[in-house]
């Protein structure tokens, strides 16, 4: 309650603006523990449009260490995104996966697990923001929150789809709606500020995602639009014009530093890190690109 009080004393007789919040209050927490003040981020502003941060595939799944989302906490309270979106794949929900089973590894694996493993991903995702927001309530960071499902996800109704007595599953055991995200369906799209959002777009006449080694372009040349998405683990941007717009193409990469098994020598071409979209206007804007290495570094 103090630091509340000292802070808010602070920012009056500083002067200082709402921005100067997530600074004194890093202050005032790291005061009992060390003498020396927090470097501050630095934070600019769109000039005009919104800031979009994209959380890439996450695979939150059962045994990991989940410190990157609490990182990622903190990375959301000091730059103050006007919109989060989460592209899909958040949960990892290995005890459904359809390529495991029968295998040595599937043995012990839990639907129960794999709901707790994601919720608590989605607790610590909020918590430096919700401790952040009963400090200083007069200046909030208050996102609009986007969730579109993933393939992973999906994974809960094509098992209920397969075995109807399995009634008792659902999405709703993820707890994005219960802590305030708009839910879009899988392969459903959500346009925020002219950016298409989606886990993943689809061909032409197929039910297959635009991908391969210039997916970023494919997603312009056959969506016409600009397009952001997850789902492959790459990174890929595009950008062109058609008439006095300009459109891109982004493929964010994931969010994750857990070896994958399976994928083997794939694991050293997908990137770690998250993407943040400065001044987004009619679908432009500037892309700004943090790596987990970077994130850990200054949010650890």
């Amino acid at each position: 309650m103090l630091k509340r009080v000292f802070a808010d004393i602070a920012r009056e007789r500083l002067g200082l603006g709402g921005g100067a919040s997530n600074i004194l209050y890093r202050i005032m927490r790291n005061r009992d523990n060390t003498t020396t003040a927090p470097e501050p981020v630095e934070i600019v502003k769109s000039a005009t449009g919104q800031t979009h941060l994209v959380i890439g595939d996450a695979h939150a799944a059962p045994g990991q260490n989940l410190e990157r989302f609490t990182f990622l906490s903190k990375m959301i309270r000091d730059i103050k995104p006007d919109v989060v979106i989460c592209i899909g794949d958040f949960a990892d929900m290995p005890a459904l996966s359809s390529f495991d089973k029968g295998k040595k590894a599937y043995e012990g694996r839990r639907y129960t697990e794999d709901i707790k493993a994601a919720n608590e991903a989605l607790r610590l995702l909020h918590k430096e923001i919700d401790d952040y927001n009963r400090t200083f309530p007069s200046d909030p960071v208050k996102p609009r929150l986007v969730y579109c499902e993933g393939n992973h996800e999906y994974r809960i109704e094509r098992a209920l789809n397969d075995s109807a007595g399995l009634d008792v599953m659902g999405l709703k055991h993820l707890d994005f709606a219960r802590r305030g995200w708009e839910v879009y369906r899988f392969k459903k799209p959500v346009e925020i500020d002219g950016v298409n959002y989606c886990h993943f777009f689809t061909s032409q006449n197929t039910d297959r995602a635009i991908s391969g080694v210039s997916a970023a372009r494919s997603l312009v040349n056959k969506k016409h639009m600009s397009c952001v998405v997850g789902h492959s683990h790459l990174l890929n941007h595009w950008t062109t014009t058609a008439g006095e717009r300009r459109l891109h193409g982004l493929v964010v990469g994931w969010y994750c530093d857990v070896y994958k098994e399976y994928a083997g020598q794939s694991n050293t071409g997908w990137w770690a890190g998250i993407c943040v979209l400065r001044d987004v206007t009619d679908g432009d804007y500037d892309l700004e690109l943090w790596s987990y290495k970077r994130i850990k570094a200054r949010w650890k």
